[in-house]
């Protein structure tokens, strides 16, 4: 996580609506997962596109179009799509529009946990939305990430 902090830093120093979900936000939770990248999920708002593109501008996004193997200059067209995968100077970043398993962004921020990160504070996916997103997802390499946290959702509720 640390070589993703000042990209967070920079997110929210834009004022970037976003959630971290995915593997960061599991093992924020407390699972042991090993992730090599960095998914956030934004509202789909013009506004937030262009804090967004100020934000990441330092790090040079680069879009991967996932049909081939050639890098592109990040700009307008892959910003449409419902997932846009990005290299940055700090790794790989996933920006995710469209959530599978839940209601919508404004819901996922609602239930969202705050963490201080980055001297900020940073919105995290619940571990609730995180078990419906990768449920949804019915990948098998999420069966293991579902187990862990469904244990950590137990823990919490003892607590």
């Amino acid at each position: 996580m640390a070589e993703y902090l000042n990209l967070l830093k920079s997110l929210s120093n834009e004022r970037v609506r976003f959630v971290i979900v995915g593997g960061y936000a599991s093992m924020l939770h407390g699972a042991s997962i090993v992730t090599n990248d960095l998914d956030i999920a934004i509202p789909t708002n013009f506004d937030n596109d262009l804090a967004l593109m100020r934000a990441l501008e330092p790090f040079r996004p680069e879009s991967l179009d996932l049909n081939s193997t050639e890098f592109g200059v990040w700009d307008e067209r892959p910003r449409l799509g419902p997932v846009t995968s990005l290299t940055t100077t700090v790794g790989h970043l996933d920006i995710i529009r469209i959530l599978l398993g839940i209601d919508d962004f404004e819901g996922l921020i609602h239930r969202s946990m705050t963490f201080d990160l980055a001297e900020q504070q940073i919105q995290v996916a619940s571990i609730n939305d995180l078990i419906k997103m990768r449920k949804a997802a019915g990948r098998p390499k999420d069966q293991p990430h579902i187990k862990q946290l469904l244990a950590l959702q137990k823990l919490n509720t003892k607590h």
